[in-house]
Parts: structure tokens; sequence; C-alpha cells
């Protein structure tokens, strides 16, 4: 599980970091802060999608990069990994067509 901690006092960080190394089921608390990392999050968008406007919509998803999973009915449902930025912009675009339900994980974080 990844944790994001909008902070800039070392204090508050430290006493989270403590706090989590507590926790039984913690093995490692990695802070990130200072180190080079790769951060992502993953979306999964059911969006309406008439036959009408797939033409419109696979654009959009080869714009992002993302991918379709699933069409049925009028309905797509669709998956993206990103950094929120991408994911912002990906989801302004989506809301065009209807977002009807929308799923996200956080952020999740590798050193590089």
């Amino acid at each position: 599980m990844t944790i994001v901690v909008d902070t800039n006092d070392e204090k508050i960080l430290e006493q989270i970091k403590k706090q989590l190394n507590r926790l039984i089921d913690v093995l490692i608390v990695a802070d990130f802060t200072k180190k080079e990392h790769v951060e992502r999050e993953l979306v999964l968008a059911k969006v309406s999608c008439p036959a009408k406007v797939k033409a419109k919509l696979t654009t959009v998803l080869n714009k992002f990069q993302a991918k379709l999973i699933r069409r049925k009915e009028d309905i797509a449902i669709i998956e993206f990994t990103g950094v929120q930025q991408d994911i912002k912009e990906l989801l302004n675009e989506l809301n065009n067509f209807g977002i009807k339900e929308l799923v996200r994980t956080g952020k999740v974080a590798i050193a590089s």
C-alpha cells in the first residue's frame, strides 16, 4: 500500500513514519521525498458509448494510450495508468461521453 503525505513539516512526517512502523503487518516504510522515484495511479472508468461515438472515444483513448477493456451495449470500460495530471486530462475528455462510474487506486511508487 502506498500512503502519500503532502507536508513540508518534518515532525509530522517523522510521526507518521513512526506510527506506520508500529503496525504489525508493515515490513518496510520507505520515504521517497528526497529520492528519485516513479509514481503511478490506476483508473477504471465506465463511460457511455453508443455506437455513434465509438470512433471519437477510440481517438481519445489512443491519445492517452488508455485501454478499452470491455464494450457492452452502450457502455465502455476504460483502463488507464498514469500520473495525476494525465489522469485529470483524460477524465476531462471522458466527461464529454458521460462518466457513469469511476474507481482509482491512489498513487503507488517505487524508487528508480
